[in-house]
């Protein structure tokens, strides 16, 4: 009954397979890695502030009551703003 799932692999989603995708995908993986290697003391630090960020992602489109489909691109965008 219950889908733990879901709102971990709504991160996953860039969308459907294109070279969008690949490219978004590429960009994510680069980008957290540097911002945890020149931001972070430790790994914790970083991964405390993407489930910070996850966790206010799922909860504003369940509040707003919007289908949270695609939240990597958001995510991504998360990392931008937050970084900049």
């Amino acid at each position: 009954k219950f889908q733990f799932w879901r709102p971990i692999t709504a991160f996953l989603n860039f969308g459907p397979l294109s070279l969008g995708w690949l490219m978004t995908a590429h960009f994510v993986w680069t980008y957290m890695s540097t911002l945890e290697r020149l931001n972070y003391a430790t790994p914790y630090e970083f991964w405390y502030m993407i489930a910070f960020g996850g966790t206010s992602m799922v909860l504003g489109y369940t509040v707003l009551k919007i289908p949270p489909r695609f939240l990597g691109h958001n995510l991504s965008t998360f990392l931008v703003c937050l970084e900049s």
